[in-house]
Parts: structure tokens; sequence; C-alpha cells
């Protein structure tokens, strides 16, 4: 048995549903293939329930978040780690952030909680309005005026103006901006570069630092060198913290400033250079920011054979992922393998990550067509 094959075995953790029985063969090819078109949005999910933040001190304050378990479990967290901020609880969230930051911890599936932390305390959900931005806006300011000394703090205010400017800019393409969400877009990111330049002089070291600024590079158009000079400073502070090269790959991407195989080529290479286990954990991951469920050609560059092996890896050292999961299988639509499809569709059921397929439909469509031809491939 592969390595892929063995991790693919269901887990208690996961139950699988009855697969839809029939599609018409013009949608199965449509739907399998690179090229398809993905579906309207479906509905919102409702999100995960969370305990009232001030019920958990620092030391326990991530306990019960198991993606492993409840694909909305991140959102939980980083809606409790919102929570505090809008408590105010800055000690608290200072405390968090030194442990899980000094213990390297993460979640299931390899996950660090130092991201998810970040995330938690700079961005809105849905289409907040612009009183919430301020109101979040307030709050953070409040941080950094209480702890004018925290790495942590200013990181926090840092991530909220990218957030913050591409809520002016949106997410359509660049010929839709108005020249308003443009001037603000600008305007947002040079300030979140401004904190992150006065913050590298504070005492302390954190990798979400070079995260943010990577962010800040992306949207400023930093040329090749200036981005290549900045992961190699990352990479002699957190060497393992897998961000800095999903970061980094993101501008390699022909959709910014990358050429074909850019991105594909820079996973082989990071990843040869880590090498052993860790390099093809890491190829697995630097594909997970690469594969998408739209129109692209960059991850059918990717070793197909590498990445299965790097998803085997990495639930063999930190558990089952259903956001994992829910990636691995995309990933083996891409690649036509309906085997290793339909075995993580079964181990996922109805837990569907947005973030991964777009939408419950594409997800569906995806499912029934790995149920039906896995067995015609398998013989």
């Amino acid at each position: 048995m592969t390595p892929v094959a063995a991790a693919l075995r269901p887990h208690p953790k996961f139950t699988s549903v009855p697969l839809a029985l029939c599609f018409l063969g013009s949608l199965l090819l449509a739907a399998a293939s690179c090229n398809a078109q993905v579906p309207p949005a479906g509905p919102s999910r409702p999100a995960t329930a969370i305990a009232p933040a001030t019920t958990k001190s620092c030391e326990t304050f991530n306990d019960g978040y198991d993606d492993g378990a409840d694909i909305h479990a991140l959102d939980g967290y980083r809606a409790a780690i919102g929570q505090l901020v809008q408590e105010e609880d800055f000690p608290k969230l200072e405390c968090i952030a030194d442990t899980i930051g000094s213990k390297k911890m993460r979640f299931a599936g390899g996950f660090w909680q130092l991201h998810s932390f970040y995330s938690g305390t700079s961005r809105l959900q849905g289409h907040a309005t612009e009183e919430e931005w301020k109101e979040l806006q307030t709050h953070l300011d409040k941080w950094v005026a209480e702890k004018p000394h925290s790495i942590t703090a200013s990181i926090a205010l840092a991530k909220f103006y990218v957030s913050y400017a591409w809520a002016a800019r949106g997410n359509g393409m660049s010929d839709s901006v108005t020249n308003g969400g443009w001037k603000l877009f600008a305007q947002r990111i040079e300030k979140s570069k401004n904190i992150l330049e006065q913050a590298s002089a504070l005492p302390g070291k954190s990798p979400e630092w070079y995260v943010t600024m990577q962010n800040v590079a992306l949207a400023q158009g930093w040329d090749a060198t200036q981005q290549g000079d900045l992961l190699k400073q990352a990479i002699a502070v957190a060497p393992d913290y897998y961000y800095i090269y999903t970061g980094h790959v993101e501008h390699l991407l022909s959709k910014w400033s990358g050429e074909d195989g850019s991105a594909s080529g820079f996973a082989q290479t990071i990843a040869d250079n880590v090498g052993g286990d860790k390099g093809d954990v890491l190829y697995f991951q630097i594909a997970g920011a690469i594969v998408c469920p739209c129109q692209e050609d960059e991850f059918q560059r990717m070793s197909w054979p590498r990445v299965q092996k790097g998803y085997a890896l990495l639930e063999k050292q930190y558990g089952p992922s259903l956001s994992n999961l829910n990636l691995l299988a995309l990933m083996a639509t891409k690649n036509r393998d309906s085997v290793v499809a339909d075995a993580a569709f079964k181990r996922i059921g109805d837990n569907w990550d947005k973030a991964a397929w777009s939408n419950q439909d594409f997800f569906n469509q995806n499912k029934a067509i790995a149920a039906q031809m896995a067995p015609l491939e398998a013989r």
C-alpha cells in the first residue's frame, strides 16, 4: 500500500455519506477538467459556535479547535481571538501570542497557531461596514498605545491595514477598481509598511512580521530581487515557518508578476533544498497555495507523486485535517486521479471547505465524478 493510500484509509473522526449516483457524461468531463467552470457561490455556512473568550486561560485558550473533526474549527478560533480584541483584553492576547510563538504550537494538520492568531486579530468576516473597520482600528490603535514595545500589537495593526487596503480595492479585476479605491489601497498598504519598519527595531522577532511584509511587497509590486531578499531574511529567522514560502510563491504566479513554471519551479527548488521528509511536506504545503478551483495550469506542472507523499507525511506527523483533505481532493481532481480523490471525499463527507472549492455545487460535482470513475480507474 502506498503512503497516500494508507493515509486515506477512513479515520474514525470522519463520517462518509452516500454519493450521487449519476451525472451526464458531458458534466463529468467538464467538472473534472482543470478548465471546469466554477458554478455560482452557494449559501454561506454557519460559523462554529465559540465559548466565551474570558473562560479560558492563555495557556489553554487554543484547546478544542480541532481541524481534524470540524471544518469550521479554525474559523471559530479566529473569531475567539477577534472577540478578545473587541474586549481589549490585551494582556491575554500578549500571553497567547508569547505562548504559541515560543512553543511553536500547531493545530491538527500542521497549521501554525500563530498564523491563525494574527488572522483573528486583524480581519473582519464577510462584507464588513466602514464603521466596523473603524471600530477594529480603534481597538488595535489602543493596543499599540498601551503596549508600545509589543511586536505582537504592531504586527496585528500592520495586518489590519493590509486587510483594510484590500477592502478598499475589492477582489475584482484591476480595471474594475475606482480611482478612489486605488488611492485608499496604496495609502493603507504604505501605512502597513511604515508600521512594520518601525516595529523592526522592537525587541524580539516574529515570523509573521515577514509574512505581513510579503503581503505589502505583493501589493506594492516589489521586484524579484527585493522579494528574494525578503525571503532570505525570513528563512534566517524561521526556516520551518512554511507561510513564508507560500507567501513568496504567490508573487511567482502568472496572475501577478511570475511566468509560467516559476511557482512550480520554486516549489521544487526549495523542497529539494530542505530535503528529506520535511522537504516533501513543504512541497505539499506550497502546492496548496498554488492549486485553486479556477482555470489555471501551474499546479499541473508539479509532481503529483511527490504531492501525495508530502500529504501522507504531514498527516502522519500532525494528524488528520479536513482542510488538508479538501486540498488533496481538489489536487486529485486536477490530476484526474479519481481513486485518490474518491478516498479523500469519503473521509471528508459533507465537510467541504469553501477556501478550497469556492462553493458547494462544485464540491458535490467532483465528489460524484470521483465516486463513479474510481472503480473504473482501479480496474
